[in-house]
């Protein structure tokens, strides 16, 4: 029995509302939701110094999340798939969609970067330029509290 069409067609019309979600998050999530994600201790221990690093690092960890719920909800249906040959298949649509899906978000998570990481710059920089951490980490407890 050959699940190839099917599973394709499952996976994209999955894997595309799952891309479009994505791209509507990144263009729309604000910086303080966005840092609320990590503990202030995560952003102490970047010591890159650099806005943009930094604000790439939260966005890929936010994105490395999204992927992991997608993969889980469709190994839920490899657990429950009873011919090997369907649990190839559908790990086999998995991995072309991982590629598809990334190549979509780029241009949106680049926009993302950019326009956070300028925020973050307006809001967590010194006049020097550099990162003032005393008040990133006060921002990022408040926000957890």
């Amino acid at each position: 029995m050959n699940y190839t069409n099917d599973m394709s067609e499952y996976i994209e019309s999955r894997d595309s509302a799952f891309t479009r979600r994505t791209i509507s998050e990144l263009e729309s999530i604000e910086l303080p939701e966005l840092l609320k994600s990590r503990t202030p201790f995560w952003y102490q221990s970047q010591t890159e110094g650099s806005a943009g690093h930094l604000i790439i690092k939260v966005i890929d960890a936010k994105l490395a999340a999204s992927d992991e719920a997608f993969a889980r909800s469709a190994l839920a249906e490899l657990a429950t798939a009873k011919s090997r040959e369907y649990r190839g298949e559908v790990l086999k649509a998995l991995g072309l969609r991982a590629k598809t899906r990334r190549r979509a978000t780029h241009t949106a998570c680049a926009h993302a970067a950019n326009r956070l990481t300028r925020d973050f710059f307006n809001a967590f920089c010194t006049k020097t330029c550099a990162i003032d951490w005393v008040k990133l980490v006060s921002f990022v407890d408040e926000q957890a509290a």
